[in-house]
C-alpha cells in the first residue's frame, strides 16, 4: 500500500500459490468419497459438531475482541 502497487517478490509467490489453490481441495474431496457410508450413517453428530464449533468461536472471538477493545480504552484513557 505504501508502493502503490504489489511488490514483485510477493504478486510471484501469491501468483503461484493461488493458481495451485485447487491442490488443497483434493485430499478434502477423496475423503469425502471414501468416506461416504460413514458420513451418512453419522450426518447428525457431524452437524452438531459443527454447530457446536461454530457458536464456541464466535463466543471466543466476541470475548477476545472486547478484552482488546477494554485494554486499548485503558491504553488511552478511555473507558
Amino acid at each position: 500500500m505504501i508502493l502503490g502497487r504489489v511488490p514483485d517478490g510477493l504478486r510471484l509467490t501469491a501468483t503461484g500459490l493461488i493458481s495451485h489453490l485447487s491442490l488443497l481441495f483434493i485430499p478434502a474431496g477423496v475423503g469425502l468419497m471414501v468416506f461416504a457410508d460413514q458420513i451418512k450413517q453419522q450426518w447428525w453428530i457431524i452437524l452438531v459438531a459443527l454447530l457446536v464449533s461454530t457458536f464456541l468461536t464466535l463466543i471466543v472471538a466476541a470475548w477476545v475482541m472486547e478484552r482488546f477493545k477494554s485494554k486499548e480504552g485503558q491504553d488511552h484513557g478511555v473507558n
